[in-house]
């Protein structure tokens, strides 16, 4: 409605004022070529301010798309029978961890992508808890990332918890270019990876976790 009332009142002061209303609301992407057939002398004195308002929105709205893009290509390149993505990173205690030491260590591993500040992520990483303190000594291992999430939170819900795992994080945010290289697009994220470090599966729930955990040992 608001890009039809704007091109039909082109030629009259009107579409300056539907264009003035409708940014923010209406199609960025759609607004933008209309505004440039207004009229100088219909422009108002917030034209400049909302088209470049409007130019702001579309490359945020690119930009957007661009990660969204590359979050689907990197979660395809570490799917199921792919390599994993190595890298190293702090623990929460500051001690610098290769990945691939955790990996090479244990039959299987399991990497989850959590926070301290989400529910549902913390009832996973419970969960996470609890097969690992049954399936440890057959060889299962367990490796945390908890995005946008601070050291102190992380430690305190470790502790609360008594998880046993290891927890990496760096102060840094390198978790999120982690997070990023695997695809991570909603948390929590389960990828369960072997010895070798190929990906056995991935965004699993902890249903599917725990079955193919049993199924493995």
């Amino acid at each position: 409605y608001a890009i039809k009332s704007i091109n039909g009142n082109l030629s009259s002061p009107l579409g300056s004022f539907f264009f003035s209303k409708s940014v923010g609301l209406a199609s960025a992407a759609k607004l933008e070529p209309l505004a440039g057939k207004i009229p100088e002398k219909y422009r108002d004195k917030f034209y400049e301010r909302k088209l470049k308002l409007l130019k702001e929105i579309i490359e945020a709205e690119n930009a957007d798309r661009e990660y969204k893009d590359r979050l689907s290509k990197n979660a395809e390149t570490t799917s199921a029978g792919k390599e994993m993505q190595n890298f190293e990173i702090k623990d929460i205690t500051g001690k610098k961890v290769l990945f691939s030491d955790i990996v090479f260590s244990s039959k299987y591993t399991i990497l989850i992508f959590w926070a301290s500040w989400d529910k549902g992520s913390i009832e996973t990483a419970k969960e996470v808890d609890r097969l690992f303190a049954e399936y440890h000594k057959k060889g299962l291992n367990a490796a945390g990332l908890s995005l946008a999430s601070p050291t102190k939170d992380i430690a305190n819900i470790v502790a609360q918890e008594k998880f046993g795992w290891q927890q990496l994080c760096d102060p840094t945010e390198y978790c999120a270019e982690v997070a990023t290289a695997y695809g991570v697009s909603s948390l929590p994220t389960i990828i369960l990876i072997d010895k070798k470090g190929t990906i056995v599966a991935r965004d699993l729930t902890v249903e599917e976790l725990e079955k193919r955990v049993k199924e493995l040992f």
